[in-house]
């Protein structure tokens, strides 16, 4: 009876560990990884427009310019670090080093903010809202070398999180800061926002970037590989659960 039971605890264990590996691998393999590289396609395959030549186009297309901020939305400060910018992400996890396979991170907050801003050349401008935007950035500011911590004890976001309850915080935070250079995809349409067209979705795609296209292109890539052999190792991972579980090895 004893070692039926014994039995039973080890399948439904190897179960469990089959479906996590498998979830894991699903989500990095195909939902992160397939999504990263289909929008570095998606960025291959745009055509790159210098924003003086640009005109009402139906088929996405690439502009890059300095970020500027609108007459009507300005500027914005970012939560952690205070810097002028219009899109910014940030993270707060709590990171316990640990020892091997102890090591564990979790995530304590996330968000994100933006506001409409302009891609500006040598003549013209784009408008460009960035809500419900792909946003990929590179810049990318890490604990208390670049975090004000009078920002995170001023913020409205973190003001009902008790931050003093958790060890090893690690704040990140990455954003398009103002005069910095910047690329979008969409397709350009007519608007009265002070700018000659205004870049917006095509198909269900807009995608903003802090880099130029070649470098996007690469850090999508890159991501996107990443992920995709993680995830397989995973589902490898599955795999090798399962038939040990049905030869009972």
């Amino acid at each position: 009876m004893y070692n039926v039971l014994l039995g039973i605890q080890a399948t439904a264990f190897m179960l469990f560990m089959a479906t996590m590996f498998a979830s894991v691998g699903v989500y990095l393999g195909y939902i992160k990884g397939f999504k990263k590289i289909l929008e570095w396609r998606l960025f291959g395959n745009a055509d790159k427009k210098h924003i003086n030549q640009l005109e009402h186009e139906d088929e996405p297309v690439i502009v890059e310019g300095t970020v500027k901020p609108t007459e009507q939305h300005g500027k914005m400060e970012s939560e952690l670090t205070g810097e002028e910018c219009v899109v910014y992400q940030y993270k707060i996890q709590e990171d316990d080093p640990g020892t091997g396979a102890d090591n564990t991170t979790s995530i304590i907050d996330t968000g994100s903010d933006g506001v409409p801003f302009y891609i500006e050349g040598e003549h013209r401008k784009v408008y460009v809202e960035p809500q419900n935007a792909t946003i990929s950035m590179e810049k990318e500011y890490e604990n208390q070398g670049d975090i004000r911590p009078e920002k995170i004890q001023q913020s409205s976001v973190f003001g009902s999180i008790d931050l003093s309850s958790y060890h090893h915080i690690e704040y990140i935070e990455k954003e398009i800061e103002v005069g910095q250079k910047g690329a979008v995809l969409g397709k350009a349409t007519d608007t009265r926002m002070n700018a000659e067209f205004k870049i917006e979705k095509t198909g269900d795609r807009l995608m903003i970037s802090d880099t130029d296209p070649s470098s996007t292109q690469k850090r999508l890539l890159y991501k996107g590989i990443i992920s995709s052999i993680i995830g397989g190792v995973f589902l490898l991972a599955t795999l090798i659960t399962i038939y040990l579980l049905f030869t009972g090895i």
